[in-house]
C-alpha cells in the first residue's frame, strides 16, 4: 500500500499545485471554488492533525486567503510525506469527527481518505471555473502519470 500512496500522493501534490497556480493567477475566480480549495486544504491539515493528536489549526470550512493556498498545502504535502516515510500506516488512529464522535482508523486509510476527498472537491472546484469561463486544468490522474513517463 505504501507504493502507491507514494504515487498517488504524489498525483495529489502536483493536481493541487495546478488548482493553485490557477486559483492565483485568474482574475475573478468565483468564491465557490475558493471556498472549495480552502476545505480541501483545511480537511487535509484536520487530518494530519488528528493522526499527530493535535489541536487543530483549521475549521473545515474556514476560508483561506488564496495567496496562503501554497504554504498551506506545502506543509501539508511535508508532513504528509514524513507520515509515508515513516512506515507504520497499520497504526491506528483515535478521534473524534467535528459533530464529536471518536473514530478509530489506520493512518494508511486516513491518508487514501485524504487523497480521494481531495480529487472529489476538485472536480467541483472544477465545475465553478469552467463554469464561470475559465480554464480548468488538466488533472486527470492518468494523464498526469503519462507526462512524467
Amino acid at each position: 500500500m505504501s507504493d502507491i500512496l507514494v504515487d498517488f500522493l504524489a498525483y495529489h501534490d502536483e493536481a493541487n499545485q495546478a488548482y493553485i497556480h490557477r486559483l492565483t493567477r485568474a482574475d475573478k475566480v468565483p468564491e465557490a471554488a475558493l471556498h472549495l480549495f480552502s476545505h480541501i486544504l483545511n480537511a487535509h491539515s484536520i487530518w494530519l492533525d488528528r493522526i499527530h493528536g493535535r489541536k487543530t489549526a483549521f475549521g473545515p470550512w474556514e476560508d483561506q486567503p488564496r495567496e496562503r493556498f501554497a504554504a498551506i498545502h506545502a506543509a501539508n504535502m511535508e508532513e504528509s510525506r514524513q507520515l509515508l516515510s515513516a512506515g507504520r500506516l497499520d497504526r491506528q488512529i483515535q478521534y473524534a469527527n467535528t459533530q464529536g464522535h471518536t473514530f478509530s482508523n489506520s493512518v494508511g486509510q486516513i491518508l487514501l481518505h485524504i487523497l480521494n476527498h481531495s480529487t472529489y472537491h476538485r472536480g467541483q472546484v472544477a465545475t465553478w471555473l469552467r463554469r464561470s469561463g475559465l480554464e480548468v486544468p488538466g488533472t486527470d490522474y492518468i494523464m498526469l502519470r503519462r507526462d512524467s513517463v
